[in-house]
């Protein structure tokens, strides 16, 4: 594409030259300018030089990462909580992701109501409390648990909650309620 524009750039460019000048000299100059760009291109924009962007939604790699991980684990719908900065990228990366929250619109959390408001400010706090986190996501029927660990630091490992580490991707950690079932829905 830069290519192509660089080309209607460069016509344009002579046909100007050729209407507005006299001197020979101004032709040759555009034309070897045309040229140039025309021929060496493919030195200048070459795939050292760009590259596409990662994916068609822009999401960052490591999130992908996260998200092709919890995927392979082949689980169905995955009921999960995950920090605010990550939770609306789940959501449009798979319809398998059945997230308590996202990011709301304009970061106004006040759209947000009951329950789901709770855990959203835990879950938005560096020291979220997470006795209140397990429990309102148990009562929700909520049973994964995802989050940042050089964003978060949480009091008490979540083990002593009944949950398990099952995985951890870069800087993100993934824990599972092992009581299966997290509850009501």
């Amino acid at each position: 594409y830069i290519a192509f524009f660089l080309l209607i750039i460069s016509i344009i460019l002579i046909i100007l030259t050729i209407i507005f000048s006299v001197n020979k000299n101004d032709i040759n100059n555009s034309l070897f300018i045309v040229l140039s760009i025309i021929l060496g291109g493919r030195w200048v924009f070459s795939s050292d030089d760009h590259c596409t962007a990662e994916n068609d939604l822009h999401i960052k790699q490591e999130y992908i990462d996260v998200f092709d991980a919890l995927l392979g684990e082949g689980a169905g719908t995955i009921r999960i909580c995950s920090t605010p900065e990550i939770s609306s990228y789940m959501k449009m990366y798979s319809p398998a992701f059945d997230v308590m929250f996202v990011r709301p619109v304009n970061g106004d959390a006040s759209v947000l109501k009951g329950d789901v408001r709770a855990v959203y400010d835990q879950m938005a706090m560096s020291t979220p409390d997470e006795s209140r986190v397990v429990e309102l996501l148990r009562d929700n029927g909520y049973d994964h648990i995802l989050y940042n660990v050089q964003g978060t630091y949480w009091n008490l490992p979540l083990e002593e909650f009944g949950y398990e580490l099952l995985m951890q991707v870069g800087d993100y950690k993934v824990y599972k309620d092992k009581e299966g079932d997290a509850g009501k829905n």
